[in-house]
């Protein structure tokens, strides 16, 4: 069994019929469940940790102000292995590009590809971090 960490950006709260849709979708297209989800808000400093890796980024400072500004849903998806490939297959490149991926098919704003509505775990090792990082603000599922 393997686990990724998938977080629904801002916008997308977890009371929110699309929020469910796209969870559904997801789980359904990589036969995987989830096993802990939860509902919060980013700190700066947390931010600043997840996406460490771009913080350089000329798109930076509007992607953090984005991400800083709701709530996001974060969860716990576990399935066969491969399911961190299977995730980033459905969710589709980070520009939005790929035709009837999740990103495609759900972005708001083209000109703002950073404002994407989903963040997945690009590998396992990734997805141990990650699921560490956010666990506190997770809560089992049944």
């Amino acid at each position: 069994m393997e686990e990724s960490y998938v977080m629904l950006k801002p916008g997308r709260t977890a009371s929110e019929p699309l929020a469910s849709e796209i969870m559904e979708r997801l789980t359904r297209e990589t036969g995987a469940k989830i096993i802990a989800k939860g509902e919060f808000y980013l700190t700066p400093e947390l931010v600043d940790e997840h996406y460490a890796h771009i913080v350089g980024r000329s798109f930076y400072p509007e992607m953090r102000e984005y991400m800083l500004s709701g709530p996001v849903v974060g969860f716990v998806l576990e399935g066969a292995d491969g399911l961190v490939s299977r995730i980033r297959e459905s969710i589709g490149a980070t520009n939005c590009s790929t035709v009837g991926s999740i990103r495609y098919d759900y972005i708001e704003n083209r000109e703002f590809i950073t404002a994407n509505v989903i963040h997945a775990s690009g590998s396992v090792d990734e997805a141990h971090d990650e699921i560490k990082r956010f666990d506190k603000f997770l809560e089992e599922v049944e």
